[in-house]
């Protein structure tokens, strides 16, 4: 048990007071043997475990089972395939002899994470249990255990067999709404979770089950429905029915408590977390700390506090709450993917974007194409968004009318955190042209503040070149000024973005521009489908003065500048998550088309399309492209983008 709990000295202490104070009784001396070798596996020391147990006979051939699948999990861990195959197949050997040798060493094997052991172990032993119910439905488990979709199938027909023998069987059929859902079957494990639920109303499991089921599924108001539904039936002051399968020492749990715990006001607090999660995340977290306090072996609250914590960009924290969570159950798939998955965010990575920038259109003011390759490193220094930046660009700009235009940019900037709520991000870079612009300093830095219901404000500065056509770049123009931004969820499934600039040009021009930005979620993933609704204005305080030859040589503000210019744009995207899991920290695989009608304050309208995909590779590369359209009658613009990222463990 303190193994199990990773109270190692607690453990070790235990074994040497033992071995003082029993030195003679031989069955004893060889069991501590053997979970002194266990828990040296459990330390990371497989191969001490392995040399505690080579040429070991044990006191009795009770013991062997138990011998030979400690030595098969150091072997394991130690790579030593030779080993680990030698002992597996003893051990098979001895569990083909006893149907309850078979289920005890299989239940260790699950309780260790080694699921595809015990699947092999209670597939041979089969035969011996007669096809008894409750085999059947160890085995179904073991074959979900495994988190493989094609075992997922063989489960669910277990499940199914079992229920055609015994259709009220509880543990079946709660085990065949839990495949259906990890299957993404959601509405079949939605039905046997409801028709369990009638059957035995006092279930509380399956209907809370069931409702972070509709909260996942079906969304925020079907979800509350069903916790409502729920803490009706649930029964108060009904303390926990088991025991959490693994307490580690950071939870600092007293049994007691946890014997005792308020059922009903832990289904009530986790309604409240579910409400604000991924809505209002701050207080969620608080939420979710208090279950967690009160009910600590709730798997889903450390989970969902882990992701809430990612919202914030608090990735240490996150990674604290998954840490707990393996405490807890070292074997929570998602937890462990989750994990790495986050962890990897803290890693340096090195970066390469490649850029294609096209436009055409507004009289000639509108006419270039620009290419841009970076390559860029990225080294954290603390949670996510804290970390600083190196790199460099090549551009290529090509007016058409003019000869190419090439340069190089060398930049550096810093991204951290202050006073809890506040971040702030500076970022400079030097550029050089062959000709047109002048070498100078372009910059762009903010400071961003997290305000009350999870609302982001930002003020910032910068400065840039104006790279729009060939005069733009012979009159060396340049821009620089502030902003003001804002992003808010007035709903959960709502976001709105806003910005103000106030720019100067270096040609003694002002613009003023402001846009709201729209996003609603209609249907969650891994189907995604948002409707976006946008509003931008722009305004120069003096127009274009086109010079008197042809084309724009000449032209006074040789950039569009026009005032009052407003826009408004209504579309939608579809975005399709491929990968089984598309929680934060998973890795990513999906696509998304997007299109957007558009109507200016001159009349003309516009066809905006977009395309987008991205996707891990082998747990250290990401890759991702976009593709961008607008066709209108007066303005026409292409871009291209692609990106990699390589993380350095």
């Amino acid at each position: 048990m303190l193994i199990k709990q990773h109270r190692y000295n607690e453990a070790v202490a235990l074994i040497d007071q033992l071995r003082a104070t029993r030195p003679f009784e031989s069955l004893l001396m060889s069991q501590l043997r053997i979970e002194h070798a266990y828990l040296l596996v459990k330390k990371g020391q497989s191969i001490e475990a392995m040399e505690l147990l080579r040429n070991f006979e044990p006191a009795s051939k009770l013991q062997l089972p138990r011998g030979y699948f400690v030595m098969y999990q150091a072997a394991c861990v130690a790579g030593d395939t030779m080993v680990a195959e030698g002992a597996k197949v003893k051990l098979m050997v001895l569990c083909s002899e006893s149907l309850g040798t078979a289920v005890r060493v299989a239940d260790e094997a699950l309780s260790d994470c080694m699921p595809q052991l015990a699947v092999e172990i209670l597939e041979q032993a089969r035969a011996m249990s007669g096809d008894q119910l409750a085999f059947i439905v160890r085995l179904a488990d073991a074959y979900v255990s495994t988190n493989n979709e094609e075992m997922f199938v063989l489960a669910a027909d277990l499940y199914r067999s079992v229920l055609t023998m015994s259709p009220t069987n509880a543990r079946a059929r709660i085990g065949l709404g839990r495949v259906l859902n990890q299957m993404g079957r959601y509405h079949d494990s939605q039905e046997v979770y409801f028709n369990l639920s009638r059957d035995m109303p006092n279930f509380v499991t399956a209907q809370r089950e069931a409702a972070r089921l509709m909260y996942a599924t079906e969304g925020r108001v079907q979800g509350d429905g069903a916790y409502a539904v729920l803490l009706e039936q649930a029964p108060r002051h009904s303390p926990i029915p088991h025991s959490p399968p693994m307490i580690g020492p950071s939870l600092s749990i007293d049994p007691s408590r946890y014997e005792s715990h308020d059922l009903t006001g832990a289904i009530s607090v986790e309604r409240q977390a579910k409400a604000w999660k991924d809505w209002r995340p701050t207080k969620a977290i608080g939420e979710y700390q208090s279950l967690i306090s009160i009910e600590p072996s709730n798997q889903d609250a450390y989970f969902d506090l882990g992701q809430q914590y990612s919202t914030k960009n608090r990735t240490r924290a996150a990674m604290g709450a998954y840490s707990q969570l393996l405490d807890v159950n070292p074997c929570h798939y998602a937890a462990g993917i989750a994990m790495e998955g986050t962890s990897r965010k803290l890693e340096p990575r090195g970066t390469f974007d490649f850029l294609y920038f096209g436009q055409s259109g507004r009289n000639g003011l509108a006419n270039i194409n620009r290419l841009n390759f970076e390559w860029g490193a990225e080294i954290p220094f603390g949670d996510e968004d804290e970390y600083l930046r190196f790199e460099y660009s090549h551009l290529v700009y090509d007016p058409k009318t003019t000869g190419t235009v090439l340069g190089n940019s060398f930049g550096a900037g810093i991204y951290d955190r202050f006073l809890e709520d506040f971040t702030y991000f500076a970022e400079m870079d030097v550029q050089t042209f062959d000709e047109g612009f002048k070498s100078r300093p372009v910059f762009d830095v903010g400071v961003n503040w997290d305000i009350c219901c999870d609302a982001q404000v930002g003020i910032g500065g910068f400065l840039e070149n104006v790279a729009e056509n060939s005069e733009s770049i012979r009159q060396d123009i340049y821009m620089g000024g502030g902003r003001l931004s804002g992003h808010v969820k007035p709903l959960s499934r709502w976001d709105v973005e806003s910005q103000y600039r106030f720019i100067g040009y270096s040609d003694h021009n002002f613009r003023h521009d402001f846009f709201v930005h729209n996003k609603i979620r209609l249907h969650e993933a891994p189907n995604e489908l948002n409707m976006m609704a946008d509003y931008d204005f722009l305004s120069f305080d003096e127009d274009s003065i086109f010079g008197p030859g042809p084309g724009i040589f000449g032209t006074v503000h040789p950039y569009f500048a026009p005032s009052g210019f407003s826009q408004v744009s209504l579309g939608f995207e579809w975005k399709h998550h491929f990968s089984r899991f598309y929680f934060d920290g998973a890795p990513q695989r999906w696509a998304s088309i997007e299109y957007r009608a558009q109507w200016d304050s001159q009349g003309q309208f516009y066809n905006i399309g977009r395309v987008k995909g991205y996707c891990d590779i082998y747990g250290c590369l990401g890759a991702g492209a976009e593709a961008h359209l607008t066709r209108s009658g007066v303005y026409n613009n292409d871009i291209a983008y692609a990106y990699l990222i390589l993380w350095f463990p």
